[in-house]
């Protein structure tokens, strides 16, 4: 028993010291943004409003849930002690991606389609969103070898929010592909920023933790494992926005 426990504090120890060192090198190496909290707050209610028709209403639940998006593009010291940063499971970096886990409906996606909107024309921070089903689409429809290298070209590269990963099929192109998988690992090793959105596996809606690791038995332990090295994972509370 005092082995593993002085084991579990080795890990705790070396998991803070790893925290500790990316928050550093995160605020020596961040970017001087042309807006501030308040400018992004008016963009964020302006674009909000022309997309969805209708003004952006919130609570404290919902404002808990977009506070470390919003310190993340802001490149603020405050991300790092939001209280819906998962910190105890992924060390914050502003070099990461961002990994939104929530209950269906509760906003991620609206969330960061207005970012999308606010960001079109901005290095910096751009993305595009892309939901996962879209890439299995994209797949099965390559007939040549132009189609494959244009596929790889548009999906691994670049700044890419794939939304509601672990909902797609299996990919069907001369064989059943898992291509997320393939995608995920690819966009890793090439070192692109990722974002994702994810909802929670059944049985486990109030564990993030035991969601992640389970995705290992649909796309490989490895990648699994990445999600935790690559994503700042942020937790969405709250019931669904849509009844």
């Amino acid at each position: 028993m005092e082995n593993l426990n002085s084991n579990t504090n080795e890990s705790n120890n070396i998991f803070n010291q790893i925290k500790i060192s990316l928050k550093n090198i995160s605020l020596e190496k961040k970017r001087d943004h042309p807006f501030n909290k308040d400018i992004l707050w008016k963009l964020f209610l302006t674009e909000f409003h022309n997309l969805q028709g209708k003004p952006f209403l919130y609570d404290d639940i919902i404002a808990k849930n977009i506070e470390p998006i919003f310190h993340y593009f802001l490149e603020s010291d405050t991300f790092f002690n939001c209280e819906n940063l998962r910190s105890d499971i992924s060390a914050p970096s502003f070099r990461k991606g961002l990994l939104l886990f929530g209950n269906v409906g509760v906003g991620k996606t609206h969330i960061m389609e207005v970012f999308e909107l606010i960001f079109k024309k901005y290095r910096p921070h751009r993305f595009k969103i892309i939901p996962t089903y879209k890439v299995v689409e994209k797949y099965e429809d390559i007939e040549t070898s132009e189609d494959r290298k244009l596929f790889y070209k548009n999906f691994t590269t670049g700044t890419i929010l794939f939304d509601d990963l672990n909902s797609e099929k299996m990919a069907n192109n001369y064989g059943h592909v898992n291509i997320m998988k393939e995608i995920l690992i690819r966009r890793s090793s090439l070192d692109y920023k990722t974002h994702l959105t994810i909802n929670p596996l059944s049985g486990l809606e109030n564990d993030i933790n035991g969601s992640l690791l389970k995705l290992g038995d649909h796309y490989d332990q490895r990648m699994a494992d990445r999600l935790y090295e690559n994503f700042n994972v942020i937790q969405f509370n709250g019931k669904s926005m849509r009844r």
